[in-house]
């Protein structure tokens, strides 16, 4: 029988082994423990690929590639919950839309829960970009966002009430992925990512995705931006109430993000939460994609590893507004929540701000968005990719 893992090259495998080696491992006893740990997941992963091997078999590769990955990162068992949920097919349709005439017309997929002021913004964001259709999978929403989106024309709405977890989300988004056909463009995105680029106000996303398309790129590395207000981080009181809250967290770094670049991926990190908290949150999706059957989409990284790196830096953005004044709340309510996979890093952030309650991440060094032209100030830009979307746009 072909070992699944194997799939991944080995230059690629033993790459990436080595890089955590040097950050976490240490000493060459442990390398050695680490590697003879590989052969039992290895084993573990043909049987978990068997077991669900009918709904998998389409992309067992990626798949196989992703439990590699899992296992050095620490959450192997959570690629599990990935799996099941998937294979327990509980997604369920409430409202179906007419699908894109085009393969080019991107759905937008998102899942989302008791986020109704947000999602307003985010639905017209995207509007105004040129999405004409969008997938909202509600996780059993209470503050009426359910119903809201339900009302909108352009909107297919299916509901979920499995307890989330990210991985979870992964699963439940390929199972939209399914109803809706493969071999055509998602942009799978949270409530809290609005999905930008330079000159998105006069080049619509269809036009973008045939620039994509003339340069053969499948996946789109889009680092996650931070945006913040002049102000403390959770400042009670300032924007609630009101819709255009994007007007307020107005700010973003430019000079203090990085691209660590692996065999296997890219990966951002950096921005205010570096400055302010000393985290490294893996901070780039890869949100904008042509889903084809074995590929597999994850919050972090895209599968197989090949899509990964079509571009030599930041090809998007997802303009990311988590610090909303409500997040606070947000994040006492997850840091409440047994087992919950970010509870650590909310944590953090709750303790700076009883410790601190005028934090900000404002400083001499932030940028007001002013237009999508600012985003070119960042640092980690493809310079050449833009260039060319520039010269596209004018030749079209």
């Amino acid at each position: 029988m072909v070992v699944f893992l194997v799939s991944a090259p080995g230059k690629e495998k033993g790459e990436y082994v080595k890089t955590k080696l040097t950050e976490k491992i240490g000493s060459a006893a442990k390398y050695m423990a680490f590697k003879l740990g590989l052969r039992q997941y290895a084993r573990k992963s043909r049987r978990i690929i068997k077991e669900h091997f009918g709904f998998v078999r389409p992309f067992r590769k990626a798949l196989a590639q992703s439990l590699f990955i899992s296992h050095i990162e620490n959450s192997y068992n959570l690629m599990q919950d990935y799996m099941r949920s998937y294979s327990e097919k509980n997604v369920q349709i409430v409202k179906q839309g007419a699908m894109p005439k085009e393969k080019s017309e991107p759905i937008l997929v998102c899942v989302v829960k008791n986020d109704l002021r947000r999602v307003k913004e985010h639905l017209s964001h995207h509007r105004k970009i040129g999405v004409r259709h969008f997938a909202y999978i509600d996780n059993g929403s209470a503050d009426g966002t359910d119903k809201w989106l339900k009302e909108q024309k352009d909107v297919s709405l299916f509901t979920v009430s499995e307890a989330y977890n990210g991985f979870r989300q992964r699963g439940w988004e390929r199972q939209v992925l399914d109803i809706f056909g493969y071999d055509r463009w998602y942009l799978i995105v949270d409530s809290d990512e609005f999905f930008a680029y330079p000159g998105v106000e006069s080049i619509p996303i269809t036009q973008y995705i045939s620039y994509l398309q003339s340069k053969k790129i499948e996946a789109v590395f889009a680092p996650m931006i931070d945006m913040y207000a002049n102000g403390p981080v959770f400042n009670q009181g300032s924007d609630r109430g009101g819709l255009g809250f994007r007007d307020e967290y107005c700010y973003f770094d430019t000079d203090t993000y990085k691209i660590h670049t692996l065999r296997h991926t890219q990966r951002t990190i950096g921005g205010p939460r570096l400055r302010t908290y000393g985290l490294k949150n893996y901070l780039a999706k890869y949100p904008l994609i042509k889903v084809q059957k074995p590929y597999m989409p994850m919050t972090h990284d895209i599968y197989p590893f090949k899509l990964s790196r079509q571009t030599s830096g930041a090809a998007a953005f997802l303009l990311h507004y988590k610090f909303l004044s409500e997040d606070y709340d947000r994040f006492i309510n997850w840091s409440n929540v047994p087992g919950s996979e970010i509870k650590a890093e909310n944590d953090i952030y709750l303790q700076a701000y009883r410790d601190n309650p005028d934090l900000s991440f404002y400083y001499d060094g932030s940028c007001e968005l002013t237009n999508s032209k600012d985003l070119l100030k960042i640092n980690i830009c493809d310079r050449a990719f833009f260039d060319g979307l520039s010269s596209f746009r004018l030749e079209k």
